[in-house]
């Protein structure tokens, strides 16, 4: 018999919203980007970009699983009223479902490298869910090091993304679509690395109880949240002024208009340095999440 409160609770610890947002970030790097880099447009069939999307989102999902797995502890201190392992979700069928996931994901990534005839795709799809399965395992728990990693790995995206592409594109056009992929990606690395911070200030309580030595426990909150401001100002004002260099004329007015794409952003960290209740938190995880869609979201208007 199905078990409907199990499957909603896979489901809830899968992080739908966020698996639509890198599906959301692949759409907008292929449509809005990618295909007017490409003189001759998309050589990919939509069927094998659906194919290399479907791969990530399995990936990433099977990701959120095995985070979960392990997480118990520290969940059942900073987050009681999301636990759903013990409860409507038993262990064992936890990891079952992890591991069907990533089956899935590398049985779809090993079809769409036979179709395109690249085996990148296949590689990179088993380092991504070996790299998600060692940082829930043992690097979530480190100083910065895990915080890196999950940045890194939101990075990708675009990479991915251009993937399909690269085996029909010209040199040139190789190179164009590989540096694109780059500075995307460097804007997803930046917004994902504050986020991280952000959120292991919240969780304070339960990875210092698990005995974590993660930035914020090292740091504390206020050094911890000074950090995560700075970065943010940073990235913003170097995001705009190399997109509004990019763009056909740079002018003040551009770079006020790529400015305030990233402006959530740094509402997200300016709170956390002030305010630090339950609801703050989740206010500044939603405008990460704002952050990441305004950001890709560009490439549809991104004068090229």
């Amino acid at each position: 018999m199905v078990n409907i409160k199990e499957i909603a609770g896979l489901l809830k610890i899968m992080r739908p919203l966020n698996l639509g947002i890198a599906a959301m970030a692949m759409v907008a790097m292929r449509y809005g980007l990618n295909a007017r880099l490409l003189d001759d447009g998309l050589s990919a069939s939509g069927w094998v970009f659906a194919e290399s999307m479907g791969i990530m989102v399995l990936l990433m999902a099977a990701g959120n699983l095995i985070n979960d797995y392990f997480d118990i502890k520290e969940d059942r201190i900073n987050h009681p009223e999301r636990q759903v392992i013990g409860r409507s979700v038993p262990r064992r069928d936890l990891i079952k479902a992890h591991a069907a996931l990533s089956i899935a994901g590398m049985a779809l990534a090993i079809d769409l490298s036979l179709r395109i005839g690249d085996w990148t795709v296949a590689a990179l799809a088993a380092l991504i869910g070996a790299l998600l399965w060692w940082y829930s395992s043992a690097l979530k728990g480190t100083f910065v090091w895990g915080n890196l990693l999950v940045a890194l790995l939101t990075g990708l995206v675009p990479l991915w993304a251009a993937l399909p592409e690269l085996h029909a594109a010209s040199a040139p056009e190789k190179a164009e679509l590989l540096w694109w992929a780059a500075a995307f990606g460097c804007v997803a690395f930046g917004v994902s690395w504050v986020r991280e911070i952000i959120k292991d200030i919240q969780d304070i309580p339960g990875d210092q109880a698990a005995g974590h030595r993660t930035l914020a426990v090292e740091w504390g909150a206020d050094r911890s949240s000074k950090a995560a401001l700075r970065a943010q100002i940073i990235l913003t004002l170097a995001y705009a002024a190399v997109a509004a260099t990019w763009s056909l004329h740079f002018t003040l007015l551009s770079f006020q208009s790529y400015i305030s794409l990233m402006l959530p952003g740094l509402l997200m960290a300016m709170t956390t340095l002030f305010l630090r209740s339950p609801a703050h938190f989740q206010w500044a995880d939603r405008t990460a999440k704002l952050t990441l869609v305004a950001g890709f979201a560009i490439a549809f208007v991104l004068p090229l």
